[in-house]
């Protein structure tokens, strides 16, 4: 939990200096890494020890990495006394957060599939979880990169005191969200069936619909 807190927290102070390649360089070293040792553990019959043993040797390695990169980028990350007013805001965002976490835990996939399980069969808990796994990849893979990239960007605006070029760029995000949802609800009724057969075969018909209902209500 330290190591991958502390990944997360030194990569979001490296966008504060619009330093984006430290916690992305990271992400993609420990993914190939990952990749290859888990194929490795595969092919050797490891038992979930050893793959718990990967997760949390990956999650010190980002930590390590991620503070590497942020010193050779030239941004500088020292202890110091924290403002009074900023300590305040902080406060109230930390337990903003705390309930948007609660909130999360309880109306994501997690409560469906525990009742799923409990009463109703494996195929509609096997539907269901492609469903929302193709979902949150495509959501994701849209509009994470969006996110990464425009809400520094509109921090910076913010602080500066430039209020005519913050509101241009709210407005010309906004657009960019209407492309972006459009474009997974649209492209959810294109491609799901073909996706769904390609990854799981045609067994799977039934989930197509829950997948294309999931992909437009996202995108929206």
């Amino acid at each position: 939990v330290w190591a991958r807190a502390g990944f997360w927290m030194i990569g979001a102070i490296g966008k504060g200096y619009e330093r984006f390649g430290p916690e992305n360089g990271a992400l993609a070293i420990n993914a190939l890494l990952n990749l290859f040792l888990v194929i490795v553990l595969a092919a050797s019959g490891s038992g979930t020890t050893g793959y718990f043993i990967l997760y949390a040797a990956l999650g010190m390695l980002s930590n390590a990495l991620v503070r590497l990169l942020i010193s050779r980028s030239g941004a500088s990350i020292r202890k110091g006394p924290i403002p009074t007013v900023f300590a305040t805001r902080m406060n109230r965002h930390l337990h903003e957060t705390g309930v948007l976490t609660a909130l999360n835990i309880a109306t994501l996939r997690t409560v469906e599939m525990s009742m799923l399980k409990a009463y109703s069969d494996v195929a509609s808990v096997g539907h269901f979880a492609i469903a929302s796994s193709l979902t949150k990849g495509a959501v994701d893979v849209f509009a994470g990169g969006i996110s990464a990239v425009l809400l520094p960007a509109m921090s910076r605006s913010f602080g500066s005191g430039v209020a005519g070029s913050f509101r241009t760029m709210i407005s010309e995000s906004t657009r960019y969200y209407w492309f972006v949802g459009l474009a997974i609800a649209g492209g959810g009724f294109v491609v799901t069936e073909s996706v769904v057969h390609l990854l799981y075969g045609a067994r799977f018909d039934e989930a197509v619909p829950v997948v294309i209902a999931q992909l437009a209500a996202a995108g929206l």
